[in-house]
């Protein structure tokens, strides 16, 4: 499954969407679905790409890590899932992969290595590769199990004991991983966003209303494809 992915739309670091509001390859896409080319990064809304996310433990745990709050960005066009995992690790408690510890550019890198033993990295990163890099360096995390994103199964994510990881795309194609951290008192999600570096908030009324503008907003394309949800769950 082609998972080729791209960057996140315009950050903005506080930014709560909760009525109607894509990034994929190099460009994104403004809430009207117009295509904008080369847009230059804003240095006051976006973080350097690779900037580390904190090691686990440091800043107490997910509810904590509340909307614009910087994890870190991917290296580029294809790194999502990477940055995922490594973020995924890191909270955890499995740490870094090899020996990049504080380096979050580095760590992408080797986590696409060692997930993509077969796909081709320019793909992305499987639903099967994210899965199996888990087990193997991210016990803590799981283990997982992947799913199609019906509603039920995005209804049991905010039962879930730690991240998800979240593959969304277009209509016709998967194209970006992001992660659910958890859900928040009033329902809403706190997602981190790689294209973007941050962790931002879903509003389910969007998926549920079927509003793929607002939904690419906050995640960067529009429609959940697959889950990983921790084994034993819905």
């Amino acid at each position: 499954m082609p998972t080729s992915l791209g960057r996140g739309p315009d950050d903005h670091p506080e930014r709560t969407v909760s009525a109607p509001a894509r990034a994929g390859g190099d460009h994104a896409r403004d809430t009207g679905g117009r295509r904008r080319r080369g847009l230059p990064d804003r240095p006051d809304a976006r973080p350097p790409r690779g900037a580390a996310p904190p090691a686990a433990g440091e800043g107490g745990g997910m509810d904590e890590l509340t909307p614009g709050t910087l994890l870190g960005r991917q290296v580029d066009g294809v790194t999502c899932g990477p940055s995922v995992l490594v973020v995924t690790a890191v909270l955890a408690g499995s740490g870094w992969p090899g020996a990049v510890a504080g380096r979050f550019a580095a760590a992408q890198r080797t986590a696409h290595r060692q997930a993509n033993r077969l796909w081709p990295r320019a793909l992305g990163t499987t639903p099967w590769g994210t899965r199996a890099w888990l087990r193997r360096h991210a016990p803590a995390a799981g283990p997982f199990r992947v799913r199609p994103a019906t509603r039920d199964a995005l209804a049991a994510v905010p039962a879930a004991p730690g991240p998800v990881p979240l593959l969304v795309g277009s209509r016709w194609l998967p194209r970006h991983w992001v992660l659910v951290l958890g859900a928040d008192e009033d329902g809403r999600w706190r997602v981190y966003e790689p294209g973007s570096g941050r962790v931002r908030v879903l509003d389910l009324v969007l998926l549920r209303r079927g509003d793929p503008a607002a939904v690419a907003g906050v995640l960067g394309w529009p429609r959940p494809w697959a889950l990983l949800l921790p084994a034993g769950r819905a």
